[in-house]
């Protein structure tokens, strides 16, 4: 059952992130407009499932990405649910594009270095996992690419 919950958490964080991103792109022209939903929606989503994952779903996450068990991780999902929060606070106050741009360049920052992290762990301590690789670094690259054009349009 946690292994279906962690796949199902996965699915879900791409298919908001499209969501989202479909949202942005084809509001493009008022982006401002828009711009505060979908950074919402894709912080709260990939912080607040990654934050379940890291501290409920911990031992399945292990098995699938290969780390050994840390206080580290449930360090990481603590710091995932006062992402989540944060992006909930500053949607909710309508705190405006300025502080939901901040949010989303921290939430892709941290992606990023994690998914370096994952990558380092693939290639110099042999957990070659499909996750680690595909999922991590590949899917932050594109992640990344993809929120791009977004983040200078509303520069």
């Amino acid at each position: 059952m946690k292994k279906i919950l962690c796949i199902v958490f996965e699915c879900l964080r791409w298919i908001v992130v499209i969501v989202s991103l479909q949202l942005a792109y084809s509001n493009f022209q008022s982006l401002e407009n828009v711009f505060p939903l979908v950074v919402f929606l894709t912080v709260f989503t990939i912080a607040s499932l990654s934050g379940t994952e890291s501290l409920f779903l911990s031992e399945e996450a292990q098995r699938i990405t290969g780390y050994k068990p840390s206080g580290y991780q449930r360090q990481s999902g603590l710091f995932f649910y006062a992402l989540a929060l944060t992006s909930t606070i500053v949607f909710t106050f309508k705190w405006g594009v300025k502080s939901s741009l901040v949010v989303l360049v921290l939430t892709l920052i941290l992606l990023l270095l994690s998914s370096i992290n994952h990558l380092y762990s693939a290639l110099k301590e042999d957990n070659g996992k499909f996750r680690n690789i595909y999922l991590r670094f590949v899917g932050t690259i594109l992640l990344v690419g993809s929120y791009l054009p977004v983040i200078i349009n509303i520069l």
